[in-house]
């Protein structure tokens, strides 16, 4: 998209100028990082998907159909890839690869789904909690990562 996400939100009446600037300070901004600071600001996660959705950016993938995912679909993106970039593979059609995005616009992760898939990419909308979820029940962390470091603090002898 030539203007970036973060004016089509304020021109759209999706995003106040404070939850914009809360996400980007210093401008506007655009991509994963952006949209999911977008969320984190407080901005509705319906009315972010909802967004992208009445602009054309592809049809809904809801939590259902994130969580029926085939394991061998999903299993395509390593978990730490998928979290970096939110998204998740959900489907295959013919030779492209459907994946779930918080932000189906974002040029960089288009960029990296191809090219650590080798396949063309079909963007879907996602919900950022849904999506999140899903992510974590195809790709949990193990034990040791997310096990809090110790509370105790060292006894040093002297």
């Amino acid at each position: 998209m030539v203007e970036q996400l973060g004016e089509q939100l304020l021109a759209a009446g999706v995003a106040t100028a404070t939850e914009v600037d809360a996400a980007a300070p210093g401008g506007v901004g655009s991509g994963t990082r952006f949209a999911r600071a977008l969320v984190m600001a407080k901005l509705a996660e319906d009315a972010l998907a909802g967004f992208f959705v009445s602009r054309g950016a592809g049809p809904l993938a809801d939590g259902d159909l994130l969580r029926s995912a085939p394991p061998e679909v999903s299993g395509l993106l390593p978990g730490e890839m998928a979290r970096s970039l939110q998204t998740l593979p959900i489907a295959l059609e013919g030779e492209a690869l459907v994946v779930a995005m918080l932000d189906p616009w974002d040029a960089h992760a288009l960029e990296e789904l191809t090219r650590m898939t080798g396949r063309p990419i079909l963007a879907r909308v996602a919900r950022h909690g849904e999506l999140v979820r899903a992510i974590e029940d195809r790709h949990p962390l193990t034990n040791r990562a997310r096990r809090a470091p110790p509370s105790e603090e060292p006894v040093l002898e002297l």
